[in-house]
């Protein structure tokens, strides 16, 4: 008569690969660092609010990256709760660099006066 322990065939040889098949067959996680990077040099720009209302919001996007500083766009993207983040054009980095008291103004126009109602990240 076989022993008790010859009969039963240990499970755990089957693990690694039993975790393996169901980490491969769950679905991918969703993607929680969706953003928009907004340009404006187009032909054919559309305005600030229809960018805002018809693409942002319908689609939760939950951050901006704005390629330059827009009054009109950061004035339609107040209390959205959207994070944006606002950049410097290229041609602006060396008047910048070179001048505080340039970078604290153009800070003041373009964030500072929006910082109320606009979540900068």
């Amino acid at each position: 008569m076989p022993s008790s322990s010859s009969r039963r065939r240990p499970l755990r040889p089957l693990v690694p690969g039993l975790l393996l098949f169901l980490l491969a067959m769950a679905p991918p996680p969703p993607a929680l660092a969706v953003g928009v990077n907004w340009g404006f040099a187009s032909s054919h720009s559309l305005p600030a609010a229809q960018v805002v209302r018809g693409l942002l919001l319908p689609n939760s996007v939950p951050r901006v990256r704005l390629a330059a500083a827009s009054s009109a766009a950061l004035a339609v993207l107040a209390g959205t709760g959207i994070a944006v983040s606002v950049g410097v054009p290229d041609a602006l980095l060396r008047p910048l660099a070179s001048s505080t008291k340039a970078a604290a103004a153009w800070v003041h126009d373009n964030v500072t006066r929006y910082s109320s109602s606009v979540r900068f990240e």
